[in-house]
This record gives C-alpha cells, sequence and structure tokens, in this order.
C-alpha cells in the first residue's frame, strides 16, 4: 500500500500517491504531523524519531562499510532516492533517480543560507564543490562571496565564474543533442512548423527553451506513479518523426564560445502590454535594493487590462520591516512615478 498525502480547502479531498516506504525517519518536531498519517501506511510500516537521545545513539555508534549481502542485489537501473517538486499545479510530484544516473554527496549543517545573519562560520568548511538548479542573478554573487565555494555546478554547466560554459569538444560531442526550441508565450507550448508539424528552432546563441534529445523515452526516469506528467517533461517529433527530447523548462542562450546565459525559467514569464516580462530579470533589479532579502516576483490579473501586471512578494526579517526604506524600493522598481 502506498503513501498518500491528502489535502482538502473548501474542495474536495485530493489525494495521490507518493511513495511506498516501509519506514519514515523524521525530526522530533514533525512526529506529531506523522502520527497523523500513520493510517495511510503499509501495515507495518515503521516512524523513526529522530529525538535526542536516538541522535545521542547514533553518533556514538562505530561506522562501518556495509557488508556485501546487503548490496549484491543492487543493479544500476535501481532507484536510488526521490526528488519532489511542487510543480505548477502545487501538487508534489516525485522525481525518480537511479544509481546510474547519479553520484552524490551531502554535507549539513542547520541554516538560512542568505537570511541569516553573517557568521563566522560561513567560510568554516571543506566544500570544494556544490551541486544544484542554480541561484538568481542578484544572489549568486551574495553567495559566492560569502561562502567562499570554488565551483558551483547546476544541471548543464559547471559554474567557476559567473557562467556556465561548454568547452570546444563537448560543443562538437553535443551539436546534435541540444536545441533552443521556439516557445508560444501565450499558450507555453513550443512552437511548430505549420506545414511540417516539427517545432521550429532558434539558433542556440538566440537561445529558447533547452530540449536534450533521448535515445529513449524511458531514458528520463519520471515521476512515480504520474505518467501523465512525466510525459509533458517529453516533446515528440521535434526534428523528425518519432524523435523524443527532454523538456528542460528553462530558456537558454550559449555564446560563440559556449559560454550559457540563463533567459527565464518558463512558465515564469508574462505579457503586459503586448510585451513578455521576465520574472527572473525584475527579480535580478528589485532583488538589488539594499536590505531586501529576497523578492518573488509572479504575474497578476488586473480587471479590464489585457496580460498580467507585476506582483513582488517580498521578505524581511522581523527586526527590520520598521526601519526599512519602502519609499526607496517604490522609487527604485518605479523611478517615473515620484
Amino acid at each position: 500500500m502506498p503513501l498518500h498525502l491528502t489535502v482538502s480547502d473548501n474542495t474536495p479531498a485530493v489525494t495521490w500517491k507518493l511513495a511506498y516506504p516501509s519506514i519514515l525517519i523524521s525530526d522530533a518536531s514533525l512526529a506529531g504531523n506523522l502520527q497523523e498519517l500513520r493510517s495511510t501506511l503499509a501495515s507495518g510500516a515503521l516512524i523513526q524519531v529522530l529525538d535526542d537521545a536516538t541522535l545521542k545513539g547514533l553518533y556514538t555508534r562505530t561506522v562501518g562499510v556495509p557488508c556485501d549481502d546487503l548490496t549484491a542485489a543492487v543493479k544500476l537501473e535501481d532507484d536510488v532516492l526521490l526528488t519532489y517538486t511542487s510543480g505548477t499545479s502545487g501538487l508534489p510530484k516525485s522525481s525518480d533517480f537511479r544509481y546510474d544516473l547519479i553520484a552524490m554527496g551531502i554535507a549539513a549543517r542547520k541554516h538560512d543560507l542568505l537570511a541569516n545573519p553573517p557568521s563566522p562560520l560561513d567560510k568554516v568548511h571543506n566544500i570544494k564543490a556544490i551541486f544544484g538548479n542554480g541561484l538568481r542573478p542578484d544572489v549568486w554573487p551574495v553567495f559566492k562571496e560569502r561562502f567562499v565555494i570554488p565551483t558551483i555546478c547546476v544541471f548543464w554547466p559547471i559554474l567557476e565564474t559567473d557562467v556556465g560554459r561548454n568547452g570546444a569538444l563537448m560543443r562538437f560531442l553535443m551539436r546534435w543533442r541540444l536545441l533552443a526550441a521556439v516557445l508560444n508565450h501565450e499558450t507555453g507550448e513550443l512552437q511548430r512548423d505549420p506545414k511540417t508539424g516539427f517545432v521550429i528552432e532558434n539558433l542556440l546563441s538566440e537561445g529558447g527553451e533547452l530540449l536534450y534529445r533521448l535515445d529513449k523515452s524511458s531514458d528520463f526516469q519520471g515521476y512515480r506513479g504520474n505518467p501523465d506528467a512525466t510525459e509533458k517533461k517529453l516533446a515528440r517529433d521535434v526534428r523528425r518523426k518519432g524523435d523524443v527530447w527532454y523538456k528542460n523548462g528553462d530558456a537558454l542562450r550559449r555564446d560563440s564560445i559556449g559560454r550559457w546565459y540563463s533567459m527565464d525559467r518558463l512558465g515564469d514569464t508574462y505579457r503586459w502590454k503586448s510585451e513578455n516580462v521576465g520574472t527572473m530579470e525584475v527579480s535580478a533589479a528589485v532583488g538589488s535594493f539594499p536590505g531586501l532579502s529576497e523578492a518573488v516576483i509572479y504575474g497578476v490579473v488586473v480587471p479590464r487590462h489585457d496580460g498580467r501586471a507585476c506582483c513582488a512578494r517580498i521578505y524581511l526579517p522581523t527586526e527590520e520591516q520598521s526601519t526599512f526604506d519602502y519609499t526607496g524600493l517604490l522609487t527604485c522598481v518605479d523611478p517615473g512615478s515620484y
């Protein structure tokens, strides 16, 4: 029996499969929440709470290499972990990762990153590289300066300066694997040639949604128990009948010497007064204002107006809310109004 999560507001409850756990390991602060889900777990499933006593016992145990009996049956195509994304619907989806697709090292310390006050411990680490989905342009230089991590890797390029770069050999090897697809900004769908039905392409230097050609559909593990969500990440019949491509979900461009530049996270654009507005660009401008910890930008519907207007949701620490320069921020984002 799978674990289910049920969410309900004023609409009928929505239930979907998330995973098939036999054990859940929880921080003590979440133990109460997990107890409420016990009835949805498979019979015999265990909830292990990491309270102070349990943690103390773990820290004093001797660390050893697992015996061969535990690893003998493991295959490269087996699932090693699931990651959860909210998706545009707000409902979580679990992505499968196999042993042959990921090599991972994890080091952790409790933190709130840039929202926390600077600490002498910020630079006290042995981290040589980190891996993730990337940082917003306004966060990137501040993060690098504060935490001093030599190499920061994102999903596509390796970032050792302020942009990612593919060398000449990689560009040659990937020349038939990558393309920049033209998008219909009204629908968010790939633009196709009305005569051939194939996807219309931009030059990589012009940019567009980045697509990666797969040898077969199963090369993309997809979302567990959610074939519809998996299929939405694939584009078929792109350059020729029967081919299949992975849709990256980002708009990127690459210059003549292989440097990658992020244009926008697709779905994070909106139209206002017949122009396409990129939330990343607006976020970079707003986020650079002094004292502003974080800003989330999105489009909102305005009655009797076409398109969507820009809305910014900002975060300020409680102790700074009474002294923040709100007028200065308004002048910064719309200097012509004052």
